[in-house]
């Protein structure tokens, strides 16, 4: 009998739907999963190896139990989102049990009876979402990566430069060159070093 057991067990564990490894960044609305079809309440168990802490996660538009135990409601659909404190880092599962159809009666407590005493058994669904990995958004870095084009063309147009630059500076430098070394090409004024000298033995002449 106990042999009958343990396999039962091991085929509802394989037969329990789950949804896995998603990265959420804290401080944002993410969306972990939708219901297509639903109706009545809701009960979402939120487990956390690290354990969860106060305020640290949040579900919409359900009513937080305890860190561990939320209450929602669904009319057709709903849509499990959640939201964290932005220094978050944690990562989370979720166990989602809710009806496909469901009858909304009073038992003789007089209160709507949970999930557990529900006797549509055969109308309640369950999922599990697990490894739901939120974390601290990545500081943006400035890109800075130059392909071999971009590199090809940032050395031509140095070389380019560097070329206009000698280019000015061996010009300037050759038009200084000339007006210090300019030559009296005047024929009529034209005197050679002999002239000057004939005219100092005039002078002493005189």
């Amino acid at each position: 009998m106990n042999k009958y057991a343990f396999f039962i067990g091991i085929l509802l564990l394989l037969m329990l739907p789950s949804v896995s490894a998603m990265n959420v960044t804290a401080g944002n609305e993410t969306m972990i999963y939708t219901i297509e079809e639903c109706e009545g309440p809701i009960s979402i168990k939120v487990t956390s190896e690290e354990g969860i802490k106060d305020d640290e996660l949040f579900i919409k538009d359900c009513t937080k139990v305890n860190n561990n135990k939320w209450d929602c409601y669904c009319d057709n659909g709903y849509d499990l989102i959640i939201n964290t404190r932005n220094d978050t880092f944690n990562m989370f599962d979720f166990t989602i049990a809710y009806f496909v159809d469901f009858k909304n009666y009073v038992s003789d407590t007089g209160r709507v009876p949970s999930l557990d005493e529900i006797e549509y058994e055969n109308e309640i669904r369950t999922k599990k979402i697990i490894d739901v990995f939120v974390q601290q958004p990545e500081k943006k870095k400035i890109p800075f990566e130059l392909n071999i084009e971009t590199k090809n063309a940032m050395i031509v147009g140095f070389l380019i430069a560097l070329s206009i630059i000698v280019f000015i500076f061996m010009k300037g430098r050759t038009a200084l060159d000339f007006n210090n070394k300019k030559e009296n090409n005047d024929v009529l004024n034209y005197r050679t070093k002999k002239d000057d000298e004939l005219d100092d033995i005039f002078n002493q002449i005189k």
